[in-house]
């Protein structure tokens, strides 16, 4: 799966982390999005996730991929392993109640 986001006409983001993010490689998929701050801390990128800065890159990218797909499905594991051991719904509740109780 090849999932491609971009801003058209605006300036792009760069600290926005959607849940796409975390749902398209749990369910085991390629993401190739748009960079972020955020990402750099939550995955390695390059190597687990795959980030683009412009129209230009997007497409040399995603031509790349499309025609290496041992590689994609190497990164898609990646992420894989790491959305569904540090990226769950029980690990993200958890660090909220902890930051909830550090400010109370």
């Amino acid at each position: 799966m090849l999932d491609v986001h971009f801003l058209f006409g605006g300036e792009q983001s760069i600290s926005n982390v959607t849940a796409r993010v975390f749902e398209v490689p749990a369910c085991g998929g390629f993401l190739l999005t748009n960079a972020c701050d955020q990402l750099e801390r939550l995955y390695a990128v390059g190597t687990e996730m795959v980030c683009y800065r412009s129209l230009e890159e997007l497409h040399r990218l995603a031509s790349h991929y499309l025609a290496h797909p041992e590689e994609r499905r190497g990164i898609a594991a990646r992420a894989q392993a790491r959305a569904r051991s540090e990226h769950t719904f029980k690990r993200r509740l958890e660090e909220m109640f902890d930051l909830v109780a550090r400010k109370a």
